[in-house]
C-alpha cells in the first residue's frame, strides 16, 4: 500500500508539473517543439524510465523556469539515475548551458548523452573538484567549437583529449598565492559558496570568521607557520573540498591563540 501511494504521488506531482508549464508557458518566442517532446515525455508515465527516477526527479527542479524545466525532464527520462543523482551544479550547468545556445529539442538527449558518457562526466567533473572549473566552461567549449551531432569515435577521443589538456594546463591556486587572512577569509567564503552542499556536514562554518582575527594575534612568527600552513595546503594535490575543509582544520587548531576565542561564543 506504500508503494502504492508513493507512486500514485509521483503521478500527481507530474500531471501538476505538466499543467504548471503548459499555464504558464506564455512567451511570445515559446518553442513549440519543447513544449509537444516535453509533454509526451510525461504523457510516457508510468513506464520502466519514469520509475527509475521517481525517488530523486523533484529533488532538483526547485523554482526554475519553464525552458529549465522541460529541459531537466526531458533529459531526466532520456537519461535516467546516472544524471538526476549527479550534483546540482553539474545538472544546473547542464541545463543552463543546453538552453543558452539554444540546441534543438531534438538534439537535446543526444547533447546530454555526451556530458554524462562515464568518460567525459569524469573528467568534467574531475575539473571542477580538483580546479573549481565550473561544468558550464567545458561544456561551452564543447558546443561551441565541435558538431556533436555528427559523432565518430575519432572525434570522441579527439575532444577528450583537448579536454583533458585544458584541464591539466589550467593552473588554479585557491588563494592566488596571497596568504594574507584576509585574503583568505574572502577566498574561502567564495569556494564555500560554491561546494557547500558538498562540505556542510564536515566543517564548522561559524569558523570562518575566525579567520580575520589572526591578524590580531602578537607573535609574527606564529602568523608565518599559520599563513605556512595555508600555503601547503594550496599546494597539495588533493580535490578543492578535501582543501576546504583542511582549511578549517587549520582554523581550528589555532583559533585558541586569540585571546578573545572561545568555542561557546560567536566572534
Amino acid at each position: 500500500m506504500l508503494r502504492n501511494n508513493v507512486v500514485d504521488n509521483f503521478h500527481f506531482n507530474l500531471y501538476r508539473l505538466k499543467n504548471y508549464v503548459n499555464k504558464t508557458y506564455s512567451d511570445e518566442n515559446k518553442d513549440e517543439i519543447l513544449l509537444i517532446i516535453f509533454n509526451n515525455t510525461i504523457n510516457k508515465y508510468p513506464d520502466n524510465n519514469w520509475f527509475k527516477i521517481k525517488d530523486n526527479f523533484f529533488e532538483n527542479i526547485g523554482t526554475n523556469y519553464q525552458e529549465w524545466i522541460m529541459i531537466y525532464t526531458i533529459i531526466a527520462y532520456k537519461e535516467g539515475p546516472k544524471f538526476v543523482n549527479s550534483p546540482q551544479i553539474f545538472i544546473d550547468n547542464l541545463c543552463n548551458t543546453l538552453l543558452s545556445y539554444y540546441i534543438e529539442p531534438y538534439n537535446l538527449a543526444k547533447y546530454s548523452h555526451f556530458f554524462l558518457e562515464s568518460h567525459f562526466y569524469d573528467l568534467i567533473m574531475q575539473a571542477f573538484n580538483t580546479k573549481s572549473i565550473f561544468p558550464k566552461y567545458i561544456m561551452q567549449i564543447i558546443i561551441e567549437n565541435f558538431n556533436l551531432n555528427d559523432m565518430s569515435e575519432n572525434l570522441y577521443n579527439k575532444i577528450c583529449e583537448i579536454t583533458q589538456n585544458f584541464i591539466n594546463e589550467f593552473n588554479y591556486k585557491i588563494f592566488n598565492g596571497n596568504y594574507d587572512f584576509y585574503n583568505i577569509y574572502y577566498l574561502l567564503k567564495k569556494l564555500i559558496d560554491n561546494f557547500y552542499t558538498m562540505i556542510y556536514d564536515k566543517i564548522d562554518i561559524n569558523l570562518l570568521e575566525v579567520l580575520p582575527l589572526f591578524n590580531t594575534i602578537s607573535s609574527d612568527t606564529l602568523k608565518k607557520t599559520i599563513q605556512e600552513n595555508f600555503k601547503s595546503i594550496e599546494n597539495n594535490n588533493d580535490d578543492i573540498c578535501r582543501k576546504i575543509i583542511q582549511c578549517f582544520t587549520i582554523i581550528a587548531r589555532y583559533a585558541y591563540d586569540i585571546p578573545q576565542y572561545t568555542p561557546t561564543k560567536k566572534i
